[in-house]
């Protein structure tokens, strides 16, 4: 998941590093899962790609992946048109 926010938000893992203070080597070892990162890191790293990490009880964990995926999978509300309304 961190590479794909890293990815969409269009951040090369040296940049992302750069911006977290962290070296590049040990933000690819927190991405591919070889290390488990400190709680002060996983928020510092959360804090740049504008991400709020969140506890969530178990028992209400499904629903709140179906409202992710239920809002990812929306279609805007509006649209902007490139051409001006006569």
């Amino acid at each position: 998941m961190l590479a794909q926010e890293r990815k969409q938000r269009r951040l090369s893992q040296q940049e992302l590093a750069r911006r977290t203070s962290l070296a590049q080597s040990h933000l690819s070892n927190i991405e591919n899962g070889k290390i488990d990162p400190l709680a002060s890191t996983i928020l510092e790293i959360a804090r740049v790609l504008e991400l709020e990490p969140v506890l969530v009880p178990r028992r209400k964990l499904a629903a709140v992946k179906a409202e992710i995926r239920e809002t990812n999978s929306q279609q805007p509300l509006y649209q902007i048109d490139d051409q001006a309304a006569d």
